[in-house]
């Protein structure tokens, strides 16, 4: 079955459609199919020459947008291939296939058969443009199939309705990257210590250790190495409103970062600010770079910040990520994964 998005209520989370796809060619017994290949930061495209030509750009944009580390790296590493590379490519654990109806090339006239004609119609008119399938050709594997009747209207849709497609994938790279951190041990004695004394209900993965406590000041510091990753957490006195903006949370996040052994700032060219949802509280989500004061280097963190008015206190959870000359996103990927499963709790210790 599949996910579809139609023109009057374009989500993914619309009707679900039976017999829509048929993928024919390919290995209809669960049992037999291989598993899924490929790192979770990678994604499999599967497209003709002449479309990728056209949008490719809105492809990236859409599906692997970039994030400082310093150096530019992509939230998806993208795979193009037309269909003399299916065989390596279909059993990528994320996989998007596109093409057009009206195209010429192999992989828009492999989707045109897999359509029905009730479902072609469909595409034709702007009803139907995503289609969403688990375990297709894969065990363990997320496609997304993307079909429009022209290129003009692929762009199109693409640039019109980005934050319905990259969520698709980016969850289930979270879910993965939470069983992978978490599926052997979790230091839940050290998180139940942490609740106790901090209020923070975090799931701590085993190679992650408590390298810094203030309690007096409600901040605690955690550390993993090789690469070295760090995770702050703070808690405001209480106030009487919410402080909560861009000026206000880099000066507290400016303030813990001149306490540490080798004190960092942020670099202020290099600041993305977003909306975060926090247990249903609003708050202020922060990509960056920081550096240190002296000479050892630097890299990239992200930092959220909220307001509880139940505890009429603040709170930051930030983490930082050190690798130089290596990747760092699939660190940073951690850090942002770890400080999703926080959840805090509303009778706190008092300091």
């Amino acid at each position: 079955m599949f996910v579809q998005q139609t023109a009057s209520r374009r989500r993914l989370t619309g009707r679900i459609i039976a017999g829509g796809l048929l993928l024919a060619f390919l290995l209809t017994s669960c049992s037999l199919k291989p598993a899924a290949t490929g790192e979770n930061n990678e994604l499999g495209i599967l497209i003709d020459p002449e479309v990728q030509i056209l949008a490719e750009a809105a492809l990236l944009k859409t599906f692997c947008p970039i994030v400082e580390t310093p150096q530019p790296e992509r939230r998806f590493e993208p795979l193009f291939g037309g269909m003399d590379r299916i065989n390596t490519l279909q059993t990528q654990k994320f996989l998007l296939i596109v093409g057009v109806l009206d195209g010429e090339g192999e992989i828009s006239a492999l989707i045109g058969k897999m359509l029905s004609p009730k479902i072609a119609e469909g595409v034709k008119k702007g009803d139907y443009f995503v289609f969403v399938k688990r375990n297709e050709w894969a065990r363990g594997q997320l496609m997304m199939i993307l079909v429009a009747p022209n290129l003009n209207s692929l762009v199109e849709r693409l640039g019109s309705e980005p934050e319905e497609l990259f969520p698709v994938f980016n969850r289930q790279r979270c879910e993965e990257i939470q069983r992978e951190l978490y599926g052997r041990y979790e230091q839940k004695d050290l998180a139940a210590d942490i609740r106790e004394r901090y209020g923070f209900d975090l799931r701590i993965p085993h190679d992650w250790v408590l390298v810094r406590e203030e309690p007096e000041a409600g901040w605690l510091r955690l550390r993993r190495s090789a690469p070295d990753r760090f995770i702050t957490l703070w808690r405001s006195a209480p106030l009487d409103e919410d402080p909560i903006d861009s000026t206000w949370v880099m000066e507290i996040w400016s303030q813990l970062g001149s306490l540490y052994p080798d004190p960092i700032r942020a670099n202020a060219e290099f600041l993305r600010l977003e909306n975060y949802q926090m247990d249903g509280i609003s708050g202020l989500e922060i990509h960056g770079l920081w550096e240190t004061i002296g000479p050892l280097g630097g890299g990239p963190f992200v930092c959220r910040a909220f307001y509880d008015p139940a505890e009429q206190r603040a709170y930051l959870l930030e983490g930082e990520v050190f690798n130089p000359g290596g990747e760092k996103e699939p660190y940073l990927k951690q850090i942002e994964v770890i400080l999703g499963t926080i959840k805090m709790e509303r009778a706190f210790s008092q300091y």
